[in-house]
């Protein structure tokens, strides 16, 4: 007998967990709903913050790139392909009015360097 009212004081797990999930429902949904979201938002920031850091580095290296070619203008200023290459440089920093002040120079020094042309085209300079 006493083993009978210990099985009934003391339900087997295996009972009670179904029962517990039956009775909360509800609960557990919002609690998986929640966790899910967190989850989407925790890899989205992750995504924009790899990208943010990928696009900080990559100014950083256009940086050192054009502290390296002013360096070079600096001790060769009749180097073409320095001042072609900070015309690039600054054309990938955005800075469009510098790129056509080093292009400009770059056709100086020779008037027919063809490589320049394409950038030519996209700064609007004739």
């Amino acid at each position: 007998m006493k083993k009978k009212n210990s099985k009934l004081k003391f339900p087997n797990i295996s009972r009670r967990i179904p029962e517990t999930i039956k009775r909360n429902k509800f609960i557990i949904l919002a609690l998986f709903l929640i966790f899910f979201f967190v989850a989407l938002v925790t890899i989205d920031l992750t995504r924009n913050l790899i990208q943010r850091n990928n696009e900080i580095t990559k100014m950083q290296k256009l940086t050192d790139q054009r502290i390296y070619w002013q360096k070079i203008i600096n001790t060769y200023p009749d180097f073409r392909d320095a001042y072609f290459s900070l015309a690039i440089i600054e054309y990938q920093l955005g800075n469009f009015e510098e790129s056509s002040k080093y292009l400009e120079k770059v056709y100086e020094i020779d008037p027919n360097f063809e490589k320049g042309d394409f950038l030519k085209e996209k700064l609007n300079l004739n």
